[in-house]
């Protein structure tokens, strides 16, 4: 009897604690989870800042922009924690997006980048999670190259596809 007011006590306390699911699947989330990463372990830009730089995030303006406002702020103050770069990201606007990233649904969906994870799991975790979304990239492109030779069978189209195919492979 005890045993079951303290379960439904814990119950209770985190009925109003929802499990969130991934805002957007797919690239989008893949996206979340770098970005989170990143915040949660700023001592990290100095290893990923050139492929961070490189990365498009075409379908979210204002996670591209809070993608360029880490690197900024990271190349300005080497020694930033996680703690200054959030009270900078807030100040500089970006509350909003820091509420649907540093979520526990991702989290669940990537334990490396919660805050306090070992720097190890984190880098390793952020740079598989990029090899992903550049693996996913690259797939989208074939689909769409073999869509249009498809319907124009060029030597264009069939050199493009045969040289998306070989980067797929490698």
């Amino acid at each position: 009897n005890n045993y079951q007011n303290k379960n439904s006590k814990f119950q209770k306390q985190h009925a109003s604690l929802p499990l969130r699911r991934p805002g957007q699947g797919g690239q989008a989330f893949v996206t979340q989870i770098l970005l989170a990463t990143i915040i949660n372990h700023p001592q990290m830009l100095s290893d990923v800042e050139e492929d961070m730089g490189h990365m498009v995030i075409a379908d979210n303006p204002r996670f591209d922009q809070l993608r360029q406002e880490i690197l900024k702020t990271g190349s300005e103050d080497v020694t930033l924690d996680a703690g200054g770069l959030l009270t900078h990201l807030k100040g500089a606007g970006f509350s909003e997006e820091l509420d649907v990233l540093l979520t526990e649904s991702v989290y669940t969906h990537a334990g490396f980048a919660r805050p306090g994870s070992d720097y190890s799991a984190a880098i390793r975790g952020w740079q598989d999670t990029l090899a992903m979304m550049r693996k996913r990239s690259v797939m989208q492109e074939v689909r769409a190259a073999g869509q249009a030779l498809a319907q124009d069978f060029s030597e264009d189209n069939e050199r493009r596809i045969m040289a998306l195919r070989d980067v797929h492979e490698n």
